[in-house]
């Protein structure tokens, strides 16, 4: 078994279902926000305490958005994106046809990107 999630997937014996694929995307765009903002918040020298501090968001919520535990609002995400020098854009998703039901979100947050030191 590799050691990556990808390889994990790939080889976990489950079917690989349209839902299944779009309950997994849904999955990997929560990942990739909560990585994108360890790493703006790791490249501007930020503590998850001074990040709150710049935002009102508690500390022990953005430890918890960043672990994958919670999905904050979209409020939230502009408010940490701001306090970074970040912008948050929504795109479109790809629709899915399946068969079972996928998830139904409404457009999301997709990245928070950009850091720019603030002077």
């Amino acid at each position: 078994m590799g050691a990556k999630l990808t390889d994990y997937l790939q080889n976990d014996g489950r079917p690989k279902t349209a839902a299944s694929a779009a309950r997994r995307a849904v999955f990997a765009r929560g990942y990739t926000l909560a990585a994108d903002l360890i790493e703006l918040r790791q490249k501007l020298g930020l503590t998850q305490q001074e990040l709150a501090a710049r935002t009102g968001v508690a500390q022990s919520e953005i430890s918890r958005i960043e672990r994958g535990v919670v999905h904050p609002t979209d409020t939230t995400w502009a408010r940490l994106a701001d306090a970074l020098g970040g912008e948050v854009r929504i795109i479109e998703r790809p629709t899915i046809e399946c068969a079972e039901p996928a998830p139904t979100r409404r457009a999301r947050v997709v990245s928070v990107a950009g850091a720019r030191r603030r002077t």
